[in-house]
């Protein structure tokens, strides 16, 4: 009876290991969650950050027309 009750014990024991060991695995999991998830937020801070530049580029060309508009302004004699 001992005996088998010492066996019920240790079968106990490893149970109790393999849901520790399942938890750990889970945290793991929900870190990697974690890790893409930023990974996704740089992403796009990185596209918010192209399309300001491309917003700037486009601003500078439009400051270019400008300029060049404005040289058309001139009679050719005087530029």
């Amino acid at each position: 009876m001992n005996q088998f009750l010492k066996g019920m014990q240790r079968k106990r024991e490893g149970v109790n290991q393999f849901l520790k060991e399942m938890q750990r695995k889970r945290k793991g999991v929900n870190q990697f969650v974690k890790g893409i998830q930023r990974k996704r937020e740089g992403m796009n801070q990185f596209l918010k950050g192209m399309q300001r530049k491309r917003e700037g580029m486009n601003q500078f060309l439009k400051g270019m027309q400008r300029k060049r508009e404005g040289m058309n302004q001139f009679p050719e004699g005087m530029v």
